[in-house]
């Protein structure tokens, strides 16, 4: 997991998330870049959900259900955060993750993606990423 041990515990839920979310970002890329793209998704996949929750987090007065991912995509597509990545591309992550947990997808595959995926990461708030705001890389957790 690219977040083992590097998340500290004294955090608030939302920041947790959060810097999750960056931290898969930043764990997934470093998988393409080995072509280890069923993982890199699985992580990419991951830090999208870690966003939204974090994202919900800042508007529900009480706690929404941080498991149901299609409930999160569509109260912050309501909330406008979520303008540019359409229902269509929602099923299109999901449909990738599908394919790389069955070993069948190509790195150029989520590459034809990709910019979609910025896209979104960009609304959520979780790109660009800085690195000084994330703690070092541990090579145990990538």
């Amino acid at each position: 997991m690219p977040h083992f041990g590097l998340i500290p515990e004294d955090i608030p839920l939302q920041e947790e998330l959060m810097l999750r979310a960056k931290l898969h970002v930043r764990g997934g890329r470093v998988r393409m870049k080995r072509h280890n793209v069923a993982d890199a998704i699985a992580a990419f996949y991951d830090a999208f959900v870690s966003a939204m929750q974090s994202r919900v987090l800042e508007y529900k007065q009480e706690t929404p259900d941080l498991d149901d991912e299609r409930r999160l995509f569509d109260t912050l597509r309501e909330k406008n955060i979520i303008t540019k990545f359409e229902v269509e591309d929602f099923r299109k992550l999901q449909q990738l993750l599908e394919m790389a947990f069955s070993q069948s997808i190509s790195q150029e595959e989520f590459s034809s993606f990709s910019n979609q995926y910025e896209t979104v990461m960009y609304e959520l708030g979780v790109l660009p990423i800085k690195e000084d705001e994330l703690p070092d890389e541990q090579s145990v957790t990538l």
